[in-house]
């Protein structure tokens, strides 16, 4: 006798429900999102120094002369920086080096490096997918950090209550809030996932005793 599918089984699917998105089942921990962060500013900060290593081999003297300057005009924490074009120049630099190594991984992951390590993603709470890259990159990373341009103090204290957000039961920042995104662990995930499929298999055999 065939087997027939069970009408009343609810459809089975590769995402989690998004009644788990933006809840502690799955969110990914306060530690393995400061490691991803940790991991991903330790990336920057190698490239950063190779880059001026070679500079300075390059030039010593120069190099010495830019670096002094460079010091030398290093704005308060209360100065007004929008008509600073260092600024922008410095953050355009930053933003263009982050994205050119994890842009791919986040359009396609939500990923960056340092989240891939750490086995954890960022997702709409919405879709419970892979933010869209453009929303990703408007929404969660850009507002925030444009406001190095206007104030540094502004910026700080930003970053400070974005971080301190983290400690809400669903962990998550302001930055996740403002782009509609949740970051979560990959492995719990698939943990949920299994439970489910085993529940629905075990569901499925009884009713077709």
């Amino acid at each position: 006798m065939a087997r027939t599918e069970n009408p009343y089984l609810p459809p089975t699917s590769d995402l989690i429900d998004t009644t788990y998105v933006g809840t502690a089942d799955i969110a990914a921990s306060r530690m393995k999102r400061l490691g991803a962060v940790l991991l991903d500013f330790t990336i920057l900060m190698v490239l950063f120094l190779a880059v001026s290593l070679i500079a300075f081999v390059s030039d010593p003297a120069e190099f010495q002369i830019e670096f002094s300057r460079a010091l030398e005009e290093d704005s308060s924490w209360f100065d007004i920086n929008l008509l600073d074009g260092a600024n922008y120049i410095g953050l355009a630099v930053n933003a263009a080096v982050f994205f050119l190594i994890n842009g791919y991984l986040l359009a396609k992951r939500g990923q960056s490096i340092g989240k891939v390590i750490m086995n954890i993603a960022i997702i709409s709470v919405d879709t419970a997918k892979v933010q869209p890259f453009g929303k990703l990159l408007m929404l969660r990373y850009a507002p925030i950090y444009m406001l190095q341009v206007v104030m540094n103090f502004l910026y700080f204290f930003v970053f400070i209550v974005d971080a301190l957000l983290i400690f809400r039961r669903d962990r998550r920042t302001l930055h996740d809030t403002m782009a509609g995104t949740t970051v979560i662990d990959l492995k719990l995930q698939e943990r949920l996932r299994n439970e489910r499929k085993s529940v629905e298999v075990t569901d499925s055999n009884r009713d077709n005793l």
